[in-house]
């Protein structure tokens, strides 16, 4: 009873279930909306800063990423595959 009570309700139920699950998603979520209120202001000089800092992190991605992991001599035969997959990667992050 008690390893059930301590271990897996307080620790991942309390703890990693709510942190890393939905209810910690919804809270970063929420978190991060909040913090991107400063920078609707109406201000041009804030939203050219974010369209050039999403293009720099578009191409970064997209062009650059794939060229420096070929590069990288410790990936061996995986380099090429892991290269094409990259973006396909980042683009489901973003």
């Amino acid at each position: 009873m008690l390893f059930g009570r301590n271990i897996t309700f307080k620790l991942l139920d309390g703890f990693v279930f709510e942190t890393a699950g939905p209810e910690g998603i919804r809270t970063s979520l929420g978190n991060m909306a909040v913090g991107s209120v400063r920078f609707q202001n109406g201000f041009i000089p804030n939203y050219a800063s974010m369209f050039f800092f999403g293009v720099l992190l578009l191409v970064g991605g997209f062009v650059l990423a794939p060229k420096v992991i070929l590069l990288i001599p410790s990936f061996g035969i995986y380099s090429a595959i892991f290269a094409q997959s990259v973006p396909v990667l980042f683009a489901i992050l973003i």
